[in-house]
């Protein structure tokens, strides 16, 4: 079987064990009660998401690449600028990504309306709903 490409996705890399010291406390102050923002979760299933990561400009961006799982963290208000995601929406279009952001809170789309400028706000789908193992 051929080795997998870790990630297409320029400046991201595959989430390993040795990550944890750097992920896991961005996702535990993130204040996100979701499977997506898990450290543990994202490297158990990192190679079948093919899950990886980037920190641009001090925001934790996170990539389920086989789901197109676009998502950054802190949440609430800090975070990207609308620069700022526009130019990760563009480099994931640029590689075959949708470029859309998911699990982004309400306090964050609140403290930067400008958002609704350039992007879709779209509530989740309930197939996004949290569920127990």
């Amino acid at each position: 079987m051929a080795e997998m490409d870790p990630t297409r996705l320029p400046g991201f890399q595959c989430v390993s064990i040795q990550d944890r010291a750097v992920l896991e406390p961005v996702l535990l102050n993130s204040g996100r009660k979701s499977c997506e923002f898990n450290f543990t979760n994202l490297f158990a299933w990192g190679d079948m998401y093919r899950s990886s990561w980037s920190i641009v400009d001090g925001i934790l961006y996170l990539l389920l690449e086989t789901d197109d799982l676009l998502m950054f963290a802190p949440g609430g208000t800090r975070g990207p600028s609308l620069e700022q995601l526009l130019r990760i929406s563009d480099l994931a279009r640029e590689h075959g990504y949708g470029g859309s952001f998911y699990h982004v809170d309400d306090a964050y789309l609140e403290a930067h309306p400008e958002v609704e400028k350039e992007f879709r706000i779209e509530p989740m789908s309930d197939a996004f709903a949290e569920y127990v193992y």
